[in-house]
């Protein structure tokens, strides 16, 4: 589906106070046949990362706190030495020496983290993998003077794990980052101090469709002082979280709250997510004018800030019940496979985002009696959620080895294994294979065929 309005849908969107009592009316008599399957007792597999390794994560982060800093005075020692080599042996002066040292540390990392952002940007994710392990190493290295390159390197980071549904990954990262920086983890049972870590936390939760431990991260972090930035975001992702669990007005008033302590940069790293929250809880309530409204501004948003890959099919997704509320069931599924379609494209797509919309897409098509169909697309979103536990398994058992290793981990991203997944590959029906030929048969007919040469034509004759 493209960005552009719908011809027949342009009066419903200028007119959404007008048109209000008749959405609803279309809301009530499509509401038996939007899709309302149960998604998180289909989708909610077992904890993969459950207390024991949560507790060895942690813990390793803690222990590995020692060896971070042992390597940065060793990285103190190799920049402080030459200067002063220099001003003892050549009379260099020191300081013009040692801070011309720390900007040629600054430049470096500021151009090895410009090259992540751009091939993040231009969708070159291989490159990204191969560019982040030295560029989070030196800015880690270097950090504080490479504050702002190490932050760009680390967004770019877990936007990767997100985007390809690494969600296991991003808690594990998440929960060894908050044994590295807070080493008295160990004997703390609530969330981590930083709400940085804390909020990445209850979004790895969030992304695995654990709302409930989601969301308690989020209120426990909320009753911390923080500043308006930190609490715009937090309050933003907990209005999701009770999106998810159905707690619709609560949500609503969660959002305004965040709305109202964003800034205009706040709402700009947000991006499109607001309005996407909000359309979504205007879709449950019915108001489905106003519903598009923030599906249009949402997309919007994500084509100016580069960010509609993400973006793009889940508001599609989110339109086709829309539509399913209207009654508009071809427009409906058109969505829907727009949605499915565009995730299937990618080389490492969210796989439980996949079998949460194609599972929608089949109930939608059983509300209809399209029987055979949706049970074709529920074997579909099974073979997507059983190929996503795989990945997800085959990530814990990654984990596990690394964990036993001893030498120290450092960087948290060396947690990972950020190479190609098994991917979903349709299977072909029976009749569509073309049958190879007996190889007797194709023996005998190699031996009957005369050689042609060059001049075979003019022997011939």
């Amino acid at each position: 589906m493209t960005d552009e309005k719908d011809p027949k849908e342009t009066s419903a969107g200028s007119e959404a106070s007008s048109s209000e009592v008749s959405d609803k009316a279309e809301s009530s008599a499509g509401s038996a046949i939007v899709p309302s399957i149960d998604l998180q007792a289909e989708l909610q597999g077992p904890s993969l990362i459950d207390d024991e390794l949560t507790q060895q994560l942690i813990e390793r982060g803690a222990q590995d706190w020692p060896a971070v800093y042992a390597v940065k005075l060793g990285w103190i020692l190799a920049f402080v030495l030459p200067p002063v080599f220099l001003t003892t042996f050549f009379g260099f002066p020191f300081f013009s020496t040692f801070f011309g040292i720390l900007f040629l540390a600054w430049l470096t990392g500021t151009l090895m983290a410009r090259q992540v952002t751009t091939a993040m940007r231009n969708r070159h994710y291989a490159r990204v993998i191969r560019l982040l392990p030295r560029t989070l190493y030196w800015t880690t290295m270097w950090y504080p003077y490479t504050h702002n390159s190490h932050l760009a390197a680390t967004d770019a980071f877990v936007r990767l794990l997100m985007l390809e549904g690494r969600f296991v990954e991003f808690q594990a990262v998440t929960l060894y980052s908050w044994g590295l920086i807070e080493p008295q983890a160990r004997w703390r049972k609530k969330s981590p101090k930083n709400w940085g870590v804390a909020n990445n936390l209850a979004v790895a939760l969030l992304s695995q469709w654990k709302f409930e431990e989601a969301a308690d991260v989020f209120r426990d972090l909320l009753k911390r002082p923080a500043d308006k930035r930190a609490e715009a975001i937090l309050l933003n992702n907990l209005s999701l979280c009770l999106v998810r669990l159905g707690q619709i007005e609560e949500a609503d008033k969660t959002l305004a709250e965040a709305i109202k302590k964003a800034s205009p940069r706040v709402r700009q790293y947000i991006g499109w997510r607001m309005d996407f929250i909000k359309a979504s809880i205007e879709t449950e309530r019915g108001n489905l004018a106003e519903a598009e409204q923030h599906v249009e501004k949402a997309r919007d948003i994500a084509i100016r800030s580069q960010d509609n890959l993400e973006c793009q099919p889940r508001c599609d997704a989110l339109m086709g019940r829309v539509r399913a509320k209207q009654n508009r069931m071809e427009e409906a599924e058109l969505y829907y496979k727009n949605a499915i379609d565009a995730m299937s494209a990618a080389n490492n797509p969210s796989y439980i985002a996949l079998a949460v919309y194609t599972l929608e897409f089949a109930e939608l098509l059983q509300s209809q009696g399209k029987t055979e169909a949706a049970n074709a697309q529920r074997e579909r979103a099974q073979a997507f959620r059983d190929l996503n536990l795989l990945n997800e398994l085959k990530t814990v058992e990654a984990i596990k080895e690394r964990l036993q290793k001893k030498k120290p981990i450092i960087i948290p991203m060396a947690l990972c294994n950020l190479t190609d997944r098994d991917v979903y590959v349709e299977q072909l029906p029976d009749f569509a294979i073309p049958a190879l030929p007996d190889p007797k048969e194709l023996s005998n007919l190699l031996e009957t065929m005369p050689l042609k040469g060059p001049d075979s034509s003019s022997s011939e004759d």
